[in-house]
């Protein structure tokens, strides 16, 4: 028999009347226990971390709400990709428009461990009628 307990689960309102797209897990730094979300508003543009509370509670069941973090504002977006840019352990994002691919640099958590508000952003490709994004290394031998 194991000794580990049931998993709880709760119910949770991320952000009501919102036109959510393309949501994935998202790990905001390499320490925290559990991921939360990432997700993009088609109505707004608006690239939104849900940070998953059990992050910020030294590990412990969540005693508050999903908080809710809108890093960039990218009104054309249709997709998203993640994955870490630059070596640095922190998953950054990818957004492609319909005609070019923005890079969201990760800064991590704050000393109060909130998300960090200042994501630089980067144009880092133009194409018409972009597709699809995808996240990986492509220059390696």
């Amino acid at each position: 028999m194991s000794d580990l307990s049931p998993p709880r689960f709760t119910k949770a309102v991320l952000r009501a009347s919102t036109n959510l797209s393309e949501i994935h897990t998202f790990q905001v730094d390499p320490s925290d226990w559990a991921p939360g979300l990432i997700a993009f508003d088609i109505s707004t543009g608006d690239i939104i971390v849900y940070d998953n509370p059990i992050n910020t509670n030294s590990h412990k069941p969540p005693k508050s709400e999903w908080k809710c973090y809108v890093i960039a504002r990218i009104p054309d977006a249709i997709m998203l990709a993640t994955g870490d840019c630059t070596g640095s352990e922190h998953t950054d994002v990818i957004v492609g428009t319909s005609d070019c691919i923005h890079w969201l640099e990760n800064p991590g958590r704050t000393a109060t461990h909130r998300v960090a508000g200042n994501w630089t952003s980067q144009l880092i490709g133009a194409h018409p009628d972009l597709e699809a994004v995808e996240f990986g290394f492509f220059s390696q031998g």
